[in-house]
């Protein structure tokens, strides 16, 4: 019985039930702004990687360019990013916050503290700490080799 799935739902799904949770929390925390969960995302990933292009962040928030363009150009018609050229590429362009966006990334990351706050509720510090190095670790081991064919099959979730 050691292996039912009852008592070991399976590291994959383990991580991505919490994931939805979390975003979920987030979600409800974030109502009275008035955006869309698709909006903060993009805008909470140009805060951490300001001036990236819009290909590379599609690929990051794993939606299909043509859909990014839709919400970077509802963003950009809200004052809250603008397009740049991008310096050496004149074909590229680089995403950038507008001081406008400012406040509100502000705003966003006090809710996600909230969040956390929530979620780690009871857990220790030094049980925090191993955490976030073990999911570190494992995300390191995962992105450092090649990703399996999608042939092979394997085990799912654990």
């Amino acid at each position: 019985m050691a292996d039912s799935p009852i008592q070991d739902p399976g590291l994959g799904f383990l991580i991505t039930d919490l994931a939805r949770l979390i975003r979920d929390d987030f979600t409800a925390r974030m109502a009275d702004i008035g955006m869309t969960q698709a909006q903060w995302r993009v805008l909470t990933h140009l805060a951490r990687m300001e001036g990236c292009r819009q290909a590379e962040l599609a690929e990051i928030l794993e939606v299909a360019p043509i859909t990014l363009a839709r919400l970077l150009d509802r963003l950009e018609e809200s004052g809250l990013i603008e397009r740049r050229p991008r310096p050496g590429d004149r074909r590229a362009v680089q995403l950038m916050l507008t001081p406008k966006a400012r406040p509100l990334i502000r705003k966003i990351w006090a809710r996600g503290a909230q969040t956390r706050t929530v979620a780690l509720t009871g857990v220790s510090d030094a049980e925090r700490d191993a955490m976030f190095a073990t999911l570190i670790r494992m995300r390191d081991n995962l992105a450092a080799r090649p990703a399996p064919s999608r042939r092979t099959g394997g085990s799912h979730g654990r």
